[in-house]
């Protein structure tokens, strides 16, 4: 079921730590215009201290030394941890959308779905490709090179609407 109460911390650099700013934001119900949650805001110094911590774990954490075959390893764990509590996932997107069940339940079922498709990008995407230039040829390689901090525009826990195009 979705969590409902006071939610007093941020989760920043793998725990959770109490915010900087005490100011709040309360999570209102579309259906029942009842305070489902009331959670941190974030302020510039909590966003920054998430950023740095995140940027510490690009160049020091093992992700950015794991092979392609260990990450997808992993997304396919996330996967599958996606489809055993497709109903939780589903309950929230109902309680934070005021959207009908159906239409929840019918984008919590297709989770793993879009993370397994994802992952078919992935193994096909060209990381490393050869191209003619004019000196002959020239390798371009496509590695990820920072952290960003963004307010994703999604109404669904996954950002599942990039797959289909909005």
């Amino acid at each position: 079921m979705y969590y409902q109460g006071d939610v007093r911390h941020l989760y920043i650099g793998g725990r959770w730590v109490l915010p900087e700013s005490t100011d709040r934001i309360e999570v209102i119900s579309p259906v029942t215009e009842d305070v489902l949650a009331s959670v941190p805001d974030a302020s510039r110094a909590d966003v920054n201290r998430a950023v740095s911590a995140a940027r510490q774990a690009f160049d020091k954490g093992p992700w950015s030394r794991m092979t392609l075959a260990e990450r997808i390893a992993f997304i396919r764990k996330l996967s599958g941890f996606l489809d055993e509590n497709k109903r939780v996932v589903g309950e929230t997107i109902t309680t934070e959308m005021g959207s009908p069940r159906s239409v929840d339940w019918m984008q919590s079922d297709s989770l793993s779905g879009w993370v397994n498709a994802y992952i078919e990008v992935a193994l096909a995407y060209p990381f490393s490709v050869v191209r003619p230039s004019s000196t002959g040829v020239a390798r371009v390689d496509r590695e990820p090179v920072g952290v960003v901090a963004a307010i994703v525009p999604w109404n669904a826990p996954v950002p599942g609407r990039l797959h289909s195009g909005r």
